[in-house]
């Protein structure tokens, strides 16, 4: 790989923790480390409901449904109803979207030019590359733009300077997709003109080969056990362990871990055809012998209950799970307080889970995996 973005010929060295996060900027709210200019979403409702200096008044999201995603969704949807302005880049109705004061439809994959960026920089490990133009136009008299020309607009309005990647945009021509591509390629193995020529349809390059240099002088150390993750492993190996927790829970005796699904990811391609033939809803999915305990058998209704909120589930054997253990992919479910077809819709798991209780140091993030629930037939 490199083909794109360039890569330095690797040095046999250890490149020590920067430990970025000590020197970050804090959120006003809980103390949260912003890293890489980014503030998780955890504290996100109470930035927006807590007054004072610094609070925010109005956001634009770019391809991000919060609302169907965040945890504790009755409080983020009470802090998206106090913002000033909501603005959402997206080309489908979502939760988010219906809060919206406006909605700024872009366009999808077909309709604008494309590189393999994601695939460079996640999991190819050979220098392939390709080049993708605009298959098909946006429909006539439609105001689709991509989102790069939202923030280039928005940019100009103000008087400012666009700045991608720490090149400062021309702000007196209206960007094209190659514009935004070429400045992204600017660093890699092939210029991208000829990038555009030799990988239309996709190509493997013959790239020369790179050697391993030695250590050089700025070379670091491993730190294997710094003191707060001493003091963080310290603290779990004084907690009870799972099991005997569990042998002794009256009330929440299960634990409900995270799960994926094949046809969507996260709230996205929910509402495709395809998707909703094969899974329209998510199921709960238990040990069949959990099932059997619980007096219940496959396809029945239920309630999951944690002790911040409850949804509704169907429950669906499965022998891979260890017992006292569920799971249920997130993502589907409508908005709080809405009356929804769960066969349909399915169930969001955001509302059994707490933003503010079981959260770690850094970037206030909540537990979200192994969260106590227990289980109730719907009779």
């Amino acid at each position: 790989p490199g083909i794109i973005f360039g890569k330095p010929s690797p040095r046999a060295e250890v490149k020590a923790p920067q430990r970025a996060f000590e020197k970050a900027p804090r959120s006003r709210v809980r103390g949260a480390v912003r890293l890489n200019g980014e503030s998780a979403t955890p504290t996100l409702a109470e930035d927006i409901l807590a007054p004072g200096p610094g609070r925010i008044r109005g956001l634009l999201i770019s391809g991000a449904n919060p609302i169907g995603a965040i945890p504790d969704t009755e409080k983020v949807v009470k802090a998206f109803q106090a913002l000033d302005l909501l603005v959402v880049i997206e080309p489908f109705e979502t939760a988010t979207t219906r809060m919206a004061d406006y909605v700024l439809p872009p366009k999808i994959l077909y309709e604008h030019a494309d590189m393999t960026f994601g695939l460079e920089m996640s999991n190819l490990t050979v220098p392939y590359a390709q080049y993708t133009p605009p298959l098909v136009s946006p429909p006539a008299g439609s105001e689709l733009c991509d989102e790069g020309y939202v923030a280039w607009s928005l940019t100009k309005r103000l008087g400012k300077t666009l700045q991608i990647m720490g090149v400062d945009m021309d702000m007196e021509t209206t960007p094209t997709d190659d514009d935004f591509l070429r400045i992204m390629a600017r660093n890699g193995s092939v210029p991208f003109d000829e990038l555009k020529q030799s990988a239309l349809g996709g190509r493997l390059y013959d790239l020369p080969p790179k050697y391993v240099a030695p250590a050089g002088e700025k070379a670091g150390r491993f730190a294997v056990m710094p003191d707060d993750v001493a003091g963080e492993v310290r603290a779990f190996l004084e907690t009870r362990g799972a099991a005997a927790v569990l042998a002794e829970e009256t009330e929440f005796g299960f634990r409900l871990i995270s799960r994926r699904a094949r046809e969507v990811s996260n709230t996205s391609c929910r509402d495709f055809p395809s998707a909703r033939a094969r899974m329209p809803y998510n199921p709960l999915c238990i040990h069949p012998d959990d099932l059997v305990r619980l007096g219940m058998e496959d396809g029945d209704r239920a309630e999951v209950v944690s002790d911040n909120g409850r949804i509704p589930a169907i429950v669906k054997a499965d022998a891979t799970l260890k017992r006292g253990v569920v799971s249920m992919t997130h993502g589907f479910g409508g908005m709080p307080g809405e009356k929804t077809d769960y066969v349909t819709q399915g169930s969001s798991v955001s509302p059994l889970i707490s933003l503010t209780r079981d959260c770690e140091p850094l970037q206030a993030m909540p537990r979200m995996s192994g969260v106590p629930v227990r289980i109730e037939a719907v009779v």
